[in-house]
């Protein structure tokens, strides 16, 4: 599991939802900031927020210290 603050995921959600290669991940008529909100609420869940790994090291994240 993805150890963040609420502060911190809300924070990397709308980086991660700003992110041109996971655009075609929202929600189709959603704006930035609901598919943001997505993202966090996604990041609290196991098995979903493993998807977003890859992404997260590019949005300042530093992996090893979030488990």
């Amino acid at each position: 599991m993805i150890k963040m603050t609420d502060k911190q995921r809300l924070m990397f959600a709308k980086k991660l939802a700003s992110l041109p290669e996971l655009g075609s991940y929202a929600p189709i008529g959603a704006s930035t900031d609901d598919f943001a909100n997505k993202i966090a609420d996604e990041l609290l869940d196991p098995t979903k927020s493993e998807f977003y790994l890859p992404f997260l090291g590019r949005v300042g994240v530093n992996l090893g210290a979030i488990y």
